[in-house]
């Protein structure tokens, strides 16, 4: 207790690094265990160098205690907790049956690495178990919610929730958790309640906020969202606000308001198109799908559309098979606003892509090649439209410039390396494979990359530089294609 007001002292006073070296000095120390508190590790590993810190180094950092202090039960299940983490599970079970008997603590985290691995039937068998004979186990049954609901199984998660309040009568993160269960079972009411309640233990708790009015909405109860919504606005005005705000106009009837927030939307850059798509799909509940296109071809008109709004501007004229419309204003809309004439193209290729039209995909890709080679982001967009229309000729040759562009991540190579493999240019998208890993080796496109290195390796005879390619991939499944 005192080594942490401690520390919370130095972090408030701008000294949290000189504490992380206090606390990794202390548990390195080869002092005898009389003189090393075990703590040290445990807040050394909570901290951001601990954080930062390779896998085996957080590994020694458990060890370094339980060498010394073999009883200490946190180090275990910090063990088994990073062990996990590595995708190490038998080791990390191992840690958890390391004391005989197990503690409730190193039992419940058996049943998250359980879970962890993929098994969450056994980890439900197994928590549930544990809180059989420790009921007022909090953290097990919070555990139980997450995989509960991760199978959909809502009247058990239900369940685990309504002990998750009764343990944390004032965690307004335990009424949330029940609030989503109840209206995942139709219970509106109870979980309006429930988000409510939350929202009062923490104003600032802004996800439960949004639920809150969400939940009023669904039970008319308009006067409780609009003073909701009030309190959300102090906090910031995002993107997920302001759709609340327009849900709350569409149900008042309100729709000067509903345009005016529709078009705040539609100008903003931080705002994505799932969004815009909740928005314009609220006015249809009013039968006001007329007035959403108008304000939305008004925007659009001008200089302020957003990429997301664009992309909406085309999927809406397309449903409306106005597709020419689309095709006689792009030059305009290119002129204006690049970067949404740009996302507009790449709307309408993927869509026609979608419905198997690829040839007019690729004359629209090609068509407009010059402002979307003007952009690295959409010169890789494109070149994966390319693929998309299964066209990988075109898309090796408008990707050919690849090694030039001025950005060059992971994910924006993944199409060039695609439309390499796919030409048979194994060398060409080996080297692009080996350029992604440069670029950002944390990179979700990173271990397919990895795994195709490792087969080019080894299709070479070179099995050293495919066994330690192999080493460094994430245990996640083979890359695509293999």
């Amino acid at each position: 207790m005192f080594m942490q007001m401690g520390l919370n002292e130095l972090n408030t006073i701008d000294q949290g690094e000189q504490a992380a070296a206090i606390l990794r000095e202390a548990w390195e120390s080869e002092d005898d265990e009389d003189d090393v508190n075990p703590w040290s590790a445990i807040f050394w590993l909570d901290s951001p160098d601990g954080e930062a810190a390779d896998d085996e180094l957080k590994l020694a950092a458990c060890d370094a205690v339980l060498k010394k202090r073999p009883e200490f039960v946190p180090a275990y299940d910090r063990r088994a907790e990073q062990l996990a983490s590595m995708e190490r599970y038998d080791e990390a079970l191992a840690a958890c049956r390391a004391t005989d008997p197990a503690p409730t603590a190193l039992r419940g985290r058996a049943a998250w690495v359980e879970a962890q691995s993929g098994n969450k039937d056994k980890a439900i068998e197994m928590m549930s178990q544990v809180l059989q004979e420790e009921p007022d186990y909090s953290w097990g049954w919070r555990q139980l919610t997450y995989w509960q609901e991760d199978l959909g199984r809502h009247r058990e998660c239900l369940e685990a929730a309504d002990h998750l309040v009764r343990l944390n009568q004032n965690d307004p993160y335990a009424y949330a958790v029940r609030g989503e269960a109840r209206r995942n079972l139709g219970d509106n009411r109870g979980a309006k309640d429930d988000f409510a309640r939350a929202f009062e233990l923490d104003p600032g708790f802004q996800a439960a906020g949004l639920q809150l009015v969400t939940a009023q909405l669904d039970v008319d109860d308009l006067s409780g969202a609009a003073k909701a919504l009030e309190t959300l606005q102090k906090q910031g005005d995002g993107p997920h606000v302001r759709l609340r705000q327009l849900q709350l106009a569409v149900r008042e009837g309100n729709l000067e308001r509903a345009r005016a927030v529709f078009r705040t939307l539609l100008t903003d850059l931080s705002v994505n198109r799932a969004v815009l798509i909740d928005a314009s799909n609220e006015f249809r509940t009013r039968k006001w799908e007329h007035e959403a296109a108008e304000e939305l071809a008004g925007v659009a008109a001008g200089n302020d559309l957003s990429p997301a709004g664009a992309g909406l501007w085309v999927q809406d004229l397309l449903v409306l098979n106005k597709a020419q419309r689309i095709l006689d204003e792009l030059p305009g809309l290119l002129e204006r606003n690049a970067e949404a004439g740009r996302e507009a193209v790449f709307a309408y290729a993927t869509a026609m892509n979608v419905v198997g039209r690829r040839d007019e995909a690729a004359d629209m890709l090609q068509r407009y090649a010059a402002p979307l080679r003007q952009s690295d982001e959409y010169w890789a967009k494109a070149g994966g439209a390319f693929i998309d229309a299964k066209k990988p000729e075109l898309a090796a040759a408008w990707l050919s410039d690849w090694a030039e562009r001025s950005e060059k991540a992971p994910w924006m190579l993944r199409p060039v390396f695609d439309a390499f493999l796919a030409c048979r240019r194994d060398d060409d998208a080996e080297a692009v494979a080996e350029e992604a890993l440069k670029q950002n080796e944390d990179d979700d496109e990173v271990p397919d990359f990895l795994a195709w290195l490792a087969l080019f390796a080894a299709v070479r005879g070179d099995t050293d530089k495919a066994d330690d390619l192999i080493d460094r991939v994430e245990p996640v499944g083979l890359p695509d294609g293999l």
